[in-house]
């Protein structure tokens, strides 16, 4: 297919709860996210059932496919990192995040 590395998003190489806590969107108040929205750091203590359920699941939350790469590339060997990372651009890009929407997508993967 197409080289899509042009139009993807760009994905940060940070470490582990480097940007994750400023980078919660908001709804309405000061820097505090809805109730209904997870923080990453409950987020990253989620424990998924096999390896590379983190790309089926940022899928199914609406990431692109290219950006799932990309965190694939940067962080080959550290699998926690990249669920942190998918979960990170997950509520940085969706402003309508909740548990429901997880709950949804784990669902289906």
């Amino acid at each position: 297919g197409e080289d899509t590395r042009d139009t993807c998003p760009p994905v940060k190489r940070t470490k582990l709860g480097e940007e994750e806590g400023s980078e919660t969107h908001t709804k309405g108040s000061a820097n505090k996210p809805a109730p209904s929205t997870p923080s990453i750091r409950e987020l990253g203590s989620l424990k998924l059932s096999r390896q590379y359920q983190w790309y089926h699941l940022g899928l199914q939350l609406g990431l692109e496919d290219c950006v799932l790469d990309q965190l694939e590339e940067n962080y080959p060997r550290d699998g926690r990192m990249r669920k942190s990372k998918m979960f990170g651009e997950w509520l940085r890009r969706d402003t309508e995040a909740s548990w429901d929407k997880l709950c949804g997508a784990l669902q289906i993967v």
